[in-house]
């Protein structure tokens, strides 16, 4: 669905436009492209494989609660919808959409504090990137942008995007006559509000619904990111991007399904409508995935299994660089923590 394009053959780049909170520090990065196939006539379940610039560094010197606090000054950072992630220590990976930063406080919109064991946290290495945006991504003008436009969503390409209840449509308006509320990126709601800022979370995946027949694609550039990767996963369907710019991702290799522990792990189960269950598409076509437990030795073994065939090993079936599958989250929630591919 995608090929994936690492520019200088993925070299590895000091980043020194980054403020940090030690003139110790430094991040190198290997950045690059992909580029995203969008097929048509079709939903396109899609993810952002990249990601902006580390434009902080810094080490956890307290957590309270939503709160983080930290030595240095990331007041600078006053622009975009940031996001937070430790970059090491035992919950590496770990990661929340910044909610307001203040000088050497972080405000975060998950209570990682009450939620995890303080001392996990303090003193870790943690990093803020800027979210990619819906005008970033997909062009912000209708000279940059490839998707189909149109005076209102029922004409134009959608790109939904899923908050855990409910889908919001948003659609690149062309205000031909004038009075639509002009021309750029609207939700369906609300034909006169600019939402080209709109912030795409890194790890959420992204429906592309294409109203026109030919295929269009997409150059997304940007940071690789590097380290593991934890995600919360709620009871229902949850839209999990590949963060990852690499076709290498395995439902084995991913870390999705771990030692069964319910907390950090999909939960197994003897057949798909027993275990959580991963969806991917292909051509419009969903197949079903799952931990299959075999404990009365007839069902074709433990690993994963597809809800067509509980005999044949489905651990090397790919989840795609810039794809995104569905996660059937069933009995409870989770915080799983997805593997780093290379």
């Amino acid at each position: 669905m995608n090929v994936l394009k690492i520019l200088l053959a993925l070299s590895i780049l000091t980043f020194s436009g980054a403020q940090f909170a030690s003139a110790a520090d430094a991040v190198t990065e290997a950045v690059g492209f992909t580029t995203l196939t969008i097929d048509g006539d079709s939903l396109n379940f899609i993810g952002l494989s990249m990601v902006n610039a580390v434009e902080f560094q810094g080490v956890v010197d307290s957590v309270n609660g939503d709160t983080v606090t930290f030595t240095g000054d990331a007041s600078a950072l006053n622009q975009g919808t940031y996001f937070f992630e430790l970059v090491s220590g035992a919950l590496e990976g770990l990661n929340s959409q910044v909610a307001d930063i203040t000088g050497n406080s972080i405000q975060l919109g998950d209570p990682i504090g009450d939620l995890h064991n303080a001392a996990d946290i303090t003193g870790a290495s943690f990093r803020l990137r800027q979210l990619m945006t819906l005008g970033g991504v997909f062009g912000d003008s209708l000279g940059s942008i490839a998707l189909k436009t149109g005076g209102s969503a029922s004409e134009a390409d959608e790109v939904l995007l899923y908050d855990g209840t409910s889908f919001t449509s948003y659609y690149f308006q062309k205000d031909d006559l004038g009075f639509l509320g002009g021309d750029g990126w609207r939700t369906s709601a609300d034909s006169f509000t600019n939402a080209t800022d709109t912030p795409i979370y890194f790890t959420d995946g992204v429906i592309v619904k294409r109203k026109d027949s030919a295929p269009v694609n997409i150059k997304l550039l940007g940071s690789v990111k590097t380290g593991k990767t934890s995600v919360g996963l709620g009871v229902g369907l949850n839209f999990l991007a590949n963060p990852y710019p690499v076709d290498t991702v395995t439902l084995g290799t991913s870390g999705l399904y771990t030692d069964g522990n319910t907390d950090t792990s999909l939960n197994d189960g003897a057949s798909a409508s027993e275990a959580d269950e991963v969806l991917i598409n292909d051509a419009g076509v969903f197949s079903s995935f799952y931990y299959q437990i075999d404990s009365l030795g007839f069902l074709g073994g433990d690993g994963w299994r597809s809800s067509a065939d509980s005999f044949a090993v489905s651990a090397d079936v790919v989840i795609a660089s810039g794809t995104s599958v569905v996660v059937k989250k069933k009995g409870n929630d989770a915080n799983v923590t997805l593997n780093q591919p290379f």
